[in-house]
């Protein structure tokens, strides 16, 4: 286990697993189609989050791409709601490019996780999500006190 424990958890293997770029051949991968930035937040991510849009569309998707193990999670941004939508399989994808984007993360073996296991709890103790709100999400993607998809505008930064 990367943290090392649960009620006292370790996070400097956050930065050297970050740098060590365990995601570069997807990032290129994706870099062949759509634009990517890189816009993890190494404060509160443990994960590489990449921003992905296609070249002059008004669409975008943010894929968090976990450093805890291979799994990710595929966001697809609304704007006019507030709020961003899971794209959990097949049946979720709205377009070819998030067909692509979900085929391309079983290529290099990560998994996509769906809503209902990222909802699961679990013990371990982070600096800014209350403890009994901690799930899964929050141990492989980010310490945020919210799953995306779960809150509403005022909660957006």
């Amino acid at each position: 286990m990367k943290y090392k424990s649960l009620e006292n958890p370790d996070f400097h293997w956050v930065i050297k697993e970050y740098e060590r770029k365990p995601y570069r051949e997807l990032e290129q991968c994706l870099m062949s189609r759509f634009s990517v930035e890189d816009i993890t937040d190494l404060s509160g991510d443990v994960s590489c989050v990449l921003a992905i849009s296609p070249e002059g569309s008004g669409v975008q998707w943010t894929l968090k791409i976990s450093l805890v193990g291979s799994y990710a999670v595929l966001l697809r941004e609304t704007g006019a709601r507030g709020w961003d939508v899971y794209v959990q399989c097949e049946s979720d994808a709205r377009s070819e490019g998030e067909h692509w984007i979900l085929k391309v993360c079983r290529q290099h073996a990560i998994e996509v996780l769906r809503l209902d296991v990222l909802k699961t709890p679990i013990g371990l103790r982070l600096f800014d999500t209350d403890p009994e709100r901690v799930r899964l999400y929050q141990a492989l993607f980010s310490d945020n006190d919210y799953l995306p998809g779960e809150y509403d505008a005022e909660h957006r930064t």
